[in-house]
């Protein structure tokens, strides 16, 4: 187990320098943020840990992150570039290194997989010292500018509404003629300036549906479930990480099955050689692995992956805004879209669901019915009256519950 440091886990693995340069980095960090010249995050996160983080990277020279790190010159001079692709790319090698370190009992990984954790944790909470407000200055300007407010520190939704999983109105209206061009800062800089215009591009933060500016929005129906809905997102997505991994895996004999790494690590991009330096096998053995592309497991994977592909951000929002707002019908519905891996991920969550909503009676009538038994016998059997069977049956919940378990069952 690590040691817990605010929003950070220090592992008990993590290189000892680092550790130290986190401690003292979360220590003085408070008043600093990712805009300020004086009290500048990021120089506060290279004086704490550039230093250290190049000297890691040095250990361990054959993974992208570390490449990065020693492009850039330090963990601090990421900062800016931090982005999802960055993300993914750190994503990519921790999940590599585990499966190595787990499976084929690379040990020596064990201090790279706890240490690059704790460093992109370090690199969150870093990019999450923004500013309550920001000032927008036209280009040239020397002082000046209009001064409004930034997203909140915690959450950062755009281009997607605070309160569900559809567009902002600024977003929608930017994505319609560019899609995913447009960046928060560029919509936020076109709104500013664009807002006395009439038919301007709308709400950063909320859809129209959820326009608190519009007395007739769901936006007071919605907020009450805001803190929730936050929540889920998070548990969603790695709730379909997992499930996924969970699906892909059963249809591999051995998990460790070096054909199947080496193909997988392939195909997420790494060359021939860096297929040798990540799994250290000989590069006569890589090369013949690469050659056998009949490789049945590997052709069994390909197929369940294109069966079950990574859901994107806009399905995670959708679940997560089901499951906060307890809409079965919903997420049953739901199942059809991506059928097996949202029970898979969820079905333990919509059980429990129905559990509060429906008495045990209730249930046992849905399954009754399910197995063809007629009114007269599921009243016999459970010692009640017809009449109550029957209004049972008709119950709108009741039947989503029927639904559910007919789900279930052709599920296994």
């Amino acid at each position: 187990m690590g040691a817990k440091y605010d929003q950070i886990y220090i592992y008990d693995n993590c290189d000892a320098q680092i550790a130290t340069g986190i401690r003292c980095f979360l220590s003085r960090i408070e008043g600093h943020s990712t805009t300020s010249k004086s009290k500048s995050v990021w120089k506060l996160l290279g004086n704490c840990l550039d230093e250290d983080a190049i000297r890691f990277a040095r250990l361990y020279p054959d993974w992208q992150i570390s490449a990065l790190i020693l492009e850039h010159g330090g963990l601090s001079k990421l900062g800016s570039c931090w982005s999802d692709h960055v993300c993914h790319i750190a994503a990519q090698d921790y999940a590599v290194a585990k499966s190595l370190w787990k499976n084929d009992g690379q040990d020596d990984l064990i201090a790279f997989v706890e240490t690059l954790e704790s460093l992109s944790d370090t690199m969150a909470m870093a990019i999450a010292q923004t500013p309550g407000e920001i000032t927008l200055k036209e280009p040239g300007m020397l002082r000046g500018g209009m001064r409004i407010k930034a997203y909140s520190k915690a959450e950062r939704h755009f281009p997607y509404c605070e309160l569900c999983w559809r567009l902002s109105e600024a977003a929608r209206d930017e994505f319609a003629e560019a899609p995913l061009s447009s960046t928060l800062n560029e919509t936020r800089r076109k709104k500013v300036m664009e807002k006395d215009e009439e038919g301007g591009i709308g709400s950063l933060r909320f859809c129209s549906v959820h326009n608190p500016s519009d007395h007739d929005s769901r936006y007071r129906a919605a907020h009450r479930y805001r803190d929730c809905f936050w929540r889920e997102i998070e548990t969603c997505r790695k709730r379909f990480l997992i499930a996924r991994k969970s699906i892909l895996s059963s249809c591999i004999d051995s998990p460790s099955s070096l054909g199947v790494q080496v193909h997988l690590l392939s195909c997420n991009g790494l060359s021939r050689d860096e297929v040798v330096a990540v799994t250290r096998l000989p590069e006569s053995v890589v090369d013949s692995i690469l050659a056998r592309y009949e490789c049945t497991e590997y052709q069994n994977l390909t197929e369940k992956e294109s069966q079950f592909p990574v859901v994107d951000h806009t399905f995670i929002r959708q679940a997560a805004y089901l499951v906060a707002h307890d809409d079965l019908a919903g997420l049953v519905e739901l199942e059809k879209v991506q059928p097996g891996l949202v029970l898979e991920a969820l079905g333990d969550v919509i059980a429990e669901a129905f559990n509060r909503k429906l008495s045990l009676q209730s249930r046992n009538i849905a399954r009754l019915v399910l197995e063809g038994l007629t009114p007269s016998d599921i009243a016999g059997r459970l010692s009640i009256s017809r009449q109550l069977v029957h209004n049972t049956t008709k119950r709108e919940l009741v039947e989503i519950y029927r639904k559910f378990l007919i789900l279930t069952r052709d599920a296994g």
